[in-house]
């Protein structure tokens, strides 16, 4: 994988930092695979993923079929919150990826400000 997260178990959350480039769509699926065994592994349903230092290259489409593949996993029963703090400069991106989860029950928000992202994930 060209991406790599660091794990950290926090009080009311798991955070994960990510740093690299985005190799796509198979990569995307690992990732989240990662994600979602470690929040079962550490008993964690709200998730904070630090994307801040990570190069995105999925398209569209991938982003859709993304959003697909999480609910096709019924990932809501283990995740009930997740934040992704991403990089500005991908935002329009980062809404599609949003609504597109949202439209599936997946209660995931993008956020570009770390205290905002916790103050939601904590509530």
């Amino acid at each position: 994988m060209s991406i790599r997260y660091s794990i950290e178990v926090r009080d009311l959350y798991l955070y994960l930092a990510g740093e690299g480039t985005e190799a796509g769509l198979e990569e995307n699926v690992e990732i989240h695979r990662i994600i979602l065994d470690a929040c079962k592994e550490h008993h964690r349903q709200h998730v904070l993923i630090d994307d801040r230092n990570v190069i995105y290259t999925a398209s569209v489409i991938s982003l859709y079929m993304l959003a697909k593949q999480y609910a096709e996993v019924d990932v809501h029963r283990f995740i009930k919150r997740a934040a992704l703090l991403a990089n500005e400069a991908y935002r329009t991106e980062n809404q599609f990826f949003e609504d597109t989860m949202r439209n599936r029950n997946i209660n995931l928000r993008v956020f570009y400000d770390l205290e905002e992202a916790e103050k939601w994930l904590t509530i």
